[in-house]
């Protein structure tokens, strides 16, 4: 709760950065309980870590990188209206000191939860909980599978433990390996389309460039793109999740040889026009020809 964010003590290491990812903590505590369309489509990174020292580096690491992937979702032509709308969708973090408030944060967000790094074994002396981490991520694998979990520790740890990846904490390079995941967790920023030859064809980082993607690249390569969901998962992480539900439907029914241009198209004609009510921007209609 609110009072446990503002009792919490974090380290300073030298980069004025933490008061901001202070103020960010306790803005997305209080967001999470108070904010109802949040709690129910919003994105959550939870962090399970007691440690001073690492959670006060992974806070920043954490903000750092949200902010950064808050620039590009912003690159549209946006209202200042959709310009909040998707700062609004922006992810959150959730942080526990403890293995039993991090699963009832799990329990109450999991349908949010995008990504997990916790510790693997929390306290001192005769409190220390030996592999805890590993327990906790065994039982969420089997209930969410698809949330990306990294376990961290400074104590040796198992290796062969499917589809959770570990990390020590003693590693040199363990800020990239956290700035990677939590990067892979957020989704991506932009979209690399290539052709059967793994050149690249064209890259798309916002809705204008997706819009000439569709027009430009060729039918076969345009299914392949679809038929790996890459148009639906972009649009979803930059909060467009109406259009992103519509561009799902289209690439879950796509048949060989499917006319797929027209279809999403004709999504981004009624996605501008939508937005374009609320704007001075006149409404242009794209053509196929």
């Amino acid at each position: 709760n609110t009072e446990d964010i503002l009792s919490k003590i974090l380290t300073w290491n030298g980069d004025g950065k933490i008061i901001l990812a202070i103020i960010q903590l306790i803005e997305d505590s209080v967001n999470i309980q108070k904010d109802p369309s949040l709690a129910a489509h919003g994105r959550c990174i939870l962090l399970i870590e007691d440690s001073i020292q690492y959670y006060s580096t992974y806070l920043l690491l954490l903000y750092d990188e949200i902010h950064d992937f808050l620039e590009s979702m912003l690159s549209d032509s946006l209202t200042e209206e959709q310009r909040t709308l998707r700062l609004n969708n922006s992810p959150v973090l959730l942080h526990a000191q403890d293995f039993k408030t991090g699963e009832k944060l799990y329990q109450a967000n999991k349908n949010n939860i995008i990504g997990i790094i916790t510790d693997n074994q929390l306290g001192r002396g005769l409190e220390k909980t030996t592999r805890a981490g590993e327990k906790l991520a065994q039982i969420i694998q089997k209930e969410k599978p698809d949330i990306p979990i990294i376990i961290q520790s400074s104590e040796p740890y198992a290796e062969d433990v499917p589809h959770i990846r570990f990390v020590s904490k003693k590693e040199a390079t363990l800020a990239l390996i956290i700035k990677d995941f939590i990067n892979e967790c957020l989704g991506p920023r932009e979209i690399i389309i290539k052709d059967t030859n793994q050149k690249e064809l064209y890259r798309i980082k916002n809705i204008k460039d997706f819009e000439d993607a569709v027009l430009s690249v060729d039918s076969t390569t345009l299914i392949q793109a679809a038929s790996h969901h890459l148009f639906s998962t972009w649009v979803r992480v930059r909060g467009e999740i109406d259009l992103a539900e519509k561009i799902q439907k289209i690439e879950k029914e796509i048949k060989p040889n499917a006319d797929l241009r027209k279809p999403l198209i004709d999504l981004l004609e009624e996605y501008k026009y939508t937005q374009t009510q609320t704007s001075v921007t006149p409404f242009e209609r794209t053509s196929l020809a």
